[in-house]
């Protein structure tokens, strides 16, 4: 499971689906965005980075990453990305983007959605152990 592979890709995609499309319908997430300060919305991305690096580390790594850090690196930032790429796909197909008075609400929106979704699309991928 070292590798990254399509199967790697869909089920990050599928996690991130089932956690980020009833998050993104809340009146809660949109009211939240729009008064989060911005110090929190990078502690948010601090602390998912941290869970899902400690997460593909021992979930995924079994702990052992000495020659495969280079593959380690790349599939946390590839499921940050597969995670914000599908975050935005799932607004942009529910309409929702126009529901944001500036950018910045829209971005605080994103990563809201985003943190809770990046650990299930993380916590599904360590599933199909090989």
């Amino acid at each position: 499971m070292k590798n990254i592979n399509l199967e790697d890709f869909i089920q990050v995609i599928l996690g991130t689906i089932i956690l980020a499309t009833p998050i993104i319908l809340t009146e809660e997430a949109t009211t939240i965005s729009q008064n989060i300060p911005i110090y929190k919305v990078g502690m948010l991305i601090f602390i998912s980075f941290v869970l899902n690096s400690l997460f593909i580390f021992y979930g995924v790594y079994e702990g052992v990453v000495n020659s495969k850090l280079p593959k380690f690196i790349a599939r946390i930032f590839i499921n940050y990305f597969l995670t914000i790429f599908t975050v935005c796909a799932i607004i942009f197909l529910l309409n929702f983007n126009n529901h944001f008075e500036n950018l910045k609400h829209f971005f605080n929106f994103i990563i809201l959605v985003s943190f809770p979704s990046s650990l299930a699309g993380v916590v599904i991928d360590s599933f199909d152990k090989e």
